[in-house]
């Protein structure tokens, strides 16, 4: 499967707009894959792409066509770093057809030692 290979630093991006609630928790040295739903509340089908700012998250689904007032999955792979830590990474959502951000999501993932979880 493909995976979203470019990493922009999106932590100077205008603003946060949303703030995934949930703290990924993960063992360190391991791949775990989550999804993050995502709505669209437009009144009009978009083509988004997706990017990470960390290397940590890979998205599986780089682009991807969602409905109007519609939602869809996008899909996450973690590669876990060798240190414990917490990680605050951030995705970006941006609509293809206009090239604006729409959102950038902040999520925060807990490395943990074996046994922790």
């Amino acid at each position: 499967s493909s995976v979203q290979q470019s990493n922009e630093d999106l932590s100077g991006y205008k603003g946060i707009t949303q703030v995934y609630k949930d703290v990924l928790k993960v063992t360190r040295n391991s791949v775990e894959h989550f999804k993050i739903k995502y709505m669209n509340p437009d009144n009009y089908s978009k083509k988004l792409s997706v990017i990470s700012s960390d290397p940590i998250i890979q998205v599986k689904n780089p682009t991807m066509s969602i409905g109007y007032k519609s939602s869809s999955y996008i899909r996450l792979k973690i590669i876990a770093p060798d240190t414990p830590a917490y990680y605050e990474c951030f995705l970006g959502i941006r609509n293809l057809e206009n090239n604006e951000m729409e959102e950038v999501e902040k999520i925060v993932i807990d490395v943990l030692n074996d046994g922790e979880i």
